[in-house]
């Protein structure tokens, strides 16, 4: 059975932050894990349409990281991963939680395959709904850290 999982560290930067913080906490849930200074989320199966030869298609990953700090005052929250790919560009969407209405997945950034194979690997550059959920101090297009998809 092939296990599929996406590796991401969100930001470098952001994480040596919090955990600098006094009350610097990383949650993780409904699967997902922290290994270092990343992060790990399972595929969904069910939910993903990918076609490895072509690069194209649809990775749905589970699970949650809640990041928060200043005493409630800062939260970041990334809430299963999708990365949809046409080749070598493509997408990473997360899911953002609504108290007013339904959920709904917003496009967190812009990914660039640097290696497909034998272990994907892609750049990784913020889009506008992840400065949103990240806050005004990250810019449009700024590097995050990479993402990594291995199948073993």
């Amino acid at each position: 059975m092939t296990t599929t999982m996406l590796t991401w560290g969100i930001k470098e930067s952001l994480i040596a932050y919090i955990e600098r913080l006094e009350d610097g906490v990383f949650e993780t849930t409904s699967g997902a894990s922290r290994e270092g200074n990343e992060f790990l989320f399972p595929l969904d199966t069910e939910a993903s349409d990918f076609e490895h030869e072509t690069q194209q298609g649809t990775l749905q990953f589970r699970g949650s990281v809640i990041i928060t700090g200043h005493w409630g005052g800062m939260r970041v929250e990334i809430h299963d991963p999708r990365i949809t790919l046409n080749g070598t560009t493509g997408e990473l969407e997360t899911l953002t939680k609504s108290v007013f209405g339904a959920d709904s997945f917003g496009t967190f950034a812009t990914i660039n395959v640097t290696s497909p194979a034998p272990q994907l690997t892609a750049d990784v550059a913020l889009a506008p709904a992840g400065q949103a959920l990240m806050g005004q101090q990250y810019s449009v297009g700024q590097e995050l850290s990479p993402v990594s998809i291995s199948w073993t």
